[in-house]
């Protein structure tokens, strides 16, 4: 806000996102060696193999909203505030059916695709409300100096396969009967956070300099409330439902990003960022109130027999960097601007399956904005995220684990692409 007129301004911000992701089960990513050897030509066999690899596609359409409002309160002072409602974390994925099982007295459970084990359907979202201040120093660089506070909603609603008590990936029991069964978890919570910034002009109107520090919702572990609902192989027709807790730790993040306008027309742009995503080590379903106890090693619970289920994440911190430049034309009123940057994985290979699908990734942007008046400027932006392929065989030991924290190998090879359509305006008065 630092870098804001003496004014009031407006900005309403709308992105429609689509997203591609397929991901190829190996035949070694089989819990069950026997029947996944190719030379077992069983008809329970073959199902199990032909429900349990292959490739699984997904292709999302999400809408998101940013909205903010700036303003001196008409002091014409170096104060401001300022209120923002935005989604900086979560997404939605609902993975393609394969129709072929829908009437398969055996393998029915494969119309939900290979990478039901870990995703069928969901929704992550964490939905901020943020109040901030700031102040100027106008003679001192225009240095400002900002803070602000949130309040956050997030939810989880996840739909995946499970086989209780096993945890693996058998389409029948050994007396023949079928096992497969599902799960839903249904969890929000409201969490708060604050972030703290920085913004100067060393240069007045030519170089820019801003950096940032987000804190993590609740200052460290989330307790999200709900229910799980469990529905198994043996009676397909009765849910079970019972009250849990989900925890689980979001990032700390940082960013600092510098600006200089070369001349009237060019303005050269870069920022970079690190997210602490090393705190987010598991999403653990437990008994209300009740601890996350288990052994790093084994996934087994220490303690309590509290643990529902415990996904193990184990993500690691992420770095990014964009470069950019913006070309303005029409006395300044009007601009092109492009961007390039890249990010390493959070999730290394091991940790990922099809609910968390990552891999490092190329980012381009390409965009146009017009101011129409002193009051009213549009912008719009292409936007595309490329992930390169990543093949995770032989690293995915989930299968290996004790429960709570045992799940099918998610042994494959993963790709996704995502592409947005951006378009904001800004007006002020």
């Amino acid at each position: 806000m630092g870098g804001t007129e003496k004014t009031t301004s407006l900005t309403l911000d709308a992105a429609a996102i689509v997203r591609f992701v397929t991901y190829d089960r190996s035949n070694a990513a089989l819990g069950n060696r026997t029947l996944a050897d190719e030379s077992n030509q069983s008809d329970a066999a073959k199902k199990y193999r032909d429900a349990n690899t292959g490739e699984s596609n997904l292709v999302n359409l999400i809408a998101l909203g940013y909205f903010s409002a700036v303003s001196d309160l008409g002091l014409k002072s170096p104060l401001r505030v300022g209120y923002a409602a935005y989604i900086p974390f979560g997404g939605q994925a609902s993975w393609k059916k394969q129709d072929r099982f829908a009437n398969d007295p055996i393998a029915s459970g494969g119309i939900d695709g290979s990478q039901r084990w870990h995703n069928i359907e969901g929704r992550t979202l964490s939905v901020y409300n943020t109040l901030a201040i700031s102040y100027t120093f106008e003679k001192a660089w225009n240095l400002s100096f900002g803070v602000n506070a949130s309040l956050i909603y997030n939810t989880v609603n996840t739909i995946r396969a499970r086989n209780v008590p096993d945890n693996d990936d058998g389409l029948q029991l050994a007396n023949g009967n079928y096992s497969e069964g599902r799960t839903l978890l249904d969890v929000s919570g409201v969490q708060a956070g604050i972030s703290a910034g920085v913004y100067m002009e060393p240069v007045k109107n030519k170089l820019r300099i801003g950096a940032s520090w987000t804190s993590k919702p609740n200052f460290g572990k989330m307790r999200l409330n709900g229910e799980l609902t469990a529905q198994s192989g043996t009676n397909p027709g009765e849910n079970s439902s019972q009250a849990v807790d989900l925890l689980q730790t979001y990032p700390d993040v940082f960013r600092l990003g510098v600006n200089w306008r070369v001349n009237p027309r060019l303005e050269l742009r870069a920022d970079t960022e690190m997210v602490l995503w090393s705190a987010f080590e598991n999403q653990c379903v437990v008994a209300p109130g009740a601890a996350c106890d288990v052994n790093k090693q084994t996934g087994a619970e220490i303690s309590g027999g509290d643990i529902v289920l415990n996904i193990p994440r184990n993500w690691r911190n992420t770095f990014g960097a964009r470069l950019g430049a913006g070309y303005f034309f029409n006395e300044g009123r009007s601009e092109l601007f492009g961007s390039v940057g890249g990010n390493n994985s959070a999730v290394p290979k091991s940790a990922i399956d099809a609910a968390a699908v990552d891999s490092a990734r190329m980012t381009f942007t390409a965009g146009a904005r017009h101011s129409f008046s002193n009051h009213f400027s549009l912008a719009g932006s292409l936007n595309m995220f490329h992930y390169f392929k990543v093949d995770t065989e032989g690293t995915s030991n989930t299968d290996q684990l004790q429960n709570p924290s045992k799940s099918p190998s998610a042994d494959g090879t993963y790709t996704q692409e995502v592409v947005w359509l951006n378009v904001n305006g800004t007006y002020s008065f």
